[in-house]
């Protein structure tokens, strides 16, 4: 049986070799995706997934730390953008977004494998609490990806303005495929913010005691900005500029939300 740390070291080697293939991809010019691609990223998810019970789990329970929650969130933005770009990408592998994502997440796994989070655990796990969990990390991941969609598109916009064709953006979709995978992403990751908050207010009987007070206000605040782009997007044919600035903001605020109480917390603890 493999150790946690072998599985972590397995994942980073593995997501490295894909980065350079995507490189090699960009490259050549090349937008076709090799079927033993898809193998890959099956074997890298499954070690990063299969090394990270071990960063949690403490004695006195289950401790979501810092960097192990950010190492978690990779591995679900990965997943998101593989499965999205299998929906909607077609044949074309994810090179732009793929040679960012990928050796972030593998600095993120040694960083979470080199340092130790102060956090207090969570001694009971009810199927509330897991459900509570799990539908934030899943939450973040679509709305980190479409945060980095409205970026792409952002800069795509800026080309075309510009009448500029940069070599990078030559192996992105077309930008009305980019902005429709953008808004579909909006609307997946909004529903699942609501019920990730629906389910936190039903579990969180004290979010001042429990330190969630400003962490609960940043989401509230990031799901109120992206109800308001999608709303605004099937009244007023919201898009462009406008819109992305909108997306970019939301997601900003729910990830100094997310990402910033924990920080606060240990850094409290310390």
């Amino acid at each position: 049986m493999p150790t946690p740390l072998f599985l972590a070291c397995f994942a980073i080697t593995t997501y490295g070799l894909i980065s350079l293939y995507l490189y090699q991809l960009i490259k050549q010019k090349v937008s076709a995706t090799p079927k033993w691609l898809a193998i890959l990223y099956v074997t890298a998810f499954s070690a990063h997934l299969a090394s990270l019970p071990s960063l949690f789990k403490t004695a006195d329970g289950w401790a979501f730390g810092l960097t192990a929650s950010l190492s978690l969130c990779s591995l679900a933005i990965l997943i998101t953008l593989i499965v999205v770009n299998f929906i909607f990408g077609a044949k074309r592998p994810p090179t732009i977004l793929g040679l960012i994502l990928f050796p972030i997440s593998a600095l993120q796994i040694l960083i979470s494998w080199s340092t130790t989070d102060n956090f207090p655990p969570i001694q009971q796990t009810s199927p509330l609490i897991s459900l509570h969990i799990l539908l934030s990390i899943i939450a973040y991941g679509l709305l980190a990806l479409a945060f980095l969609q409205a970026i792409l598109l952002t800069l795509q916009y800026r080309a075309l303005k510009k009448h500029a064709q940069w070599s990078l953006l030559q192996h992105t979709p077309p930008l009305e495929t980019t902005e429709h995978v953008l808004f579909n992403l909006l609307k997946l990751g909004l529903l699942l913010l609501t019920l990730s908050i629906t389910t936190g207010f039903l579990f969180h009987d004290n979010l001042i005691d429990q330190k969630l007070l400003h962490k609960t206000i940043f989401s509230v605040v990031a799901w109120s900005i992206f109800s308001l782009v999608i709303t605004a997007k099937h009244l007023r044919g919201w898009k462009g500029p406008t819109a992305l600035k909108w997306t970019q903001g939301g997601f900003l605020l729910l990830a100094i939300g997310y990402l910033g109480s924990k920080a606060v917390i240990q850094l409290a603890l310390t």
